[in-house]
């Protein structure tokens, strides 16, 4: 998806990997991706409505993002993002890893069966409830 563009995506399958271009805007719901979402730069990217990634999302260096209601198949990595951050009421059977985000982050209701990494975020995250076989590290240690 090009810099600066607006992608809004409901009830569709995406055969492959989704790149969120710079100052862009990625809204998906009930969507189903066959590989990663990445996104560097983004404004913001959102996953909602029981969409499914089987791969990877991994959102760096921008805005925010809102991933709740989704199967990831692999790990959520938010890395130095601005603002506000969600994970509620997911299934991810990787890693749900957080680092150097100063927009606030919230942690809820996960099934997370690898581990919950988080450091350096300002303010520290918040939330609870979530569930897994994963550890609970740094920050999100009590989450």
């Amino acid at each position: 998806m090009p810099d600066g563009a607006t992608c809004v995506l409901d009830g569709t399958s995406v055969a492959g990997n989704v790149r969120v271009g710079s100052d862009a805007t990625f809204d998906a719901g009930a969507v189903d991706v066959d590989g990663d979402v990445q996104a560097e730069g983004a404004r913001a990217v959102d996953m909602t409505a029981a969409s499914v990634v089987q791969g990877n999302i991994q959102v760096e260096q921008g805005g925010s993002s809102t991933v709740t209601d989704t199967r990831i198949d692999g790990n959520l990595r938010w890395e130095a993002q601005s603002d506000p951050l969600v994970a509620e009421h997911n299934t991810i059977d990787g890693n749900l890893q957080a680092e150097e985000n100063r927009g606030g982050l919230t942690v809820a209701d996960n099934t997370i069966d690898g581990n919950l990494p988080c450091g350096s975020n300002d303010p520290a995250p918040d939330g609870g409830g979530n569930a897994g076989s994963g550890d609970r590290e740094g920050q999100c240690s009590d989450l």
